[in-house]
């Protein structure tokens, strides 16, 4: 797959580090963002995004899709999105649990691609006024897979790109650990 555009879908502390990262380790990425519209605005005068979107839908315009939204918001926006993907599109949320994602991703017949992902990082302050392209730097970015397949070379790419340090598990392990730590 050939990344051309990618839509960071909420804007707070995790997804404008994610735009933030990506957009300083590579100034060439096109990303769309969406959030409240006084978010997105500043995220566009910041020049952390190229364009601001108006609705969950017009993330379809993208190659790549990450969730960046409260657990319930991404959900919601999951079942939007994910039936309506093309084939080599890929829909990534970063909330902190899998397995629900991984289920519904089962029930929802898409030509398109979904990967869970959950960066292990953050701060004690929210909110996209408190992003920063380094909260991923050496961080642990589990991303998860059903399969012995790895995911797409091209997703793996892009988190590289935030200095992340990616582990492969599952959604059920994933959950199983995070619940306990």
């Amino acid at each position: 797959m050939i990344v051309k555009k990618i839509a960071v879908l909420g804007l707070g502390l995790i997804g404008g580090s994610f735009a933030k990262a990506l957009k300083q380790s590579n100034p060439g990425i096109y990303i769309l963002g969406y959030d409240r519209s006084n978010i997105s605005d500043q995220a566009l005068i910041d020049k952390t995004i190229d364009e601001k979107l108006e609705s969950i839908d017009q993330a379809l315009l993208a190659d790549l899709i990450f969730l960046c939204l409260p657990i319930d918001n991404s959900l919601e926006a999951f079942r939007i999105l994910y039936p309506k993907l093309q084939s080599g599109q890929v829909l990534s949320d970063f909330c902190s649990v899998k397995k629900i994602f991984a289920e519904e991703s089962k029930k929802i017949s898409s030509e398109g691609i979904y990967i869970g992902a959950h960066p292990m990082t953050g701060k004690e302050k929210s909110g996209y006024a408190n992003s920063d392209p380094l909260l991923f730097e050496n961080a642990t970015f589990i991303v998860c897979s059903e399969t012995d397949v790895n995911p797409d070379k091209s997703y793996i790419d892009i988190i590289k790109l935030t200095g992340a340090r990616i582990v492969l598990l599952t959604a059920a392990l994933h959950d199983q650990i995070v619940s306990r730590v």
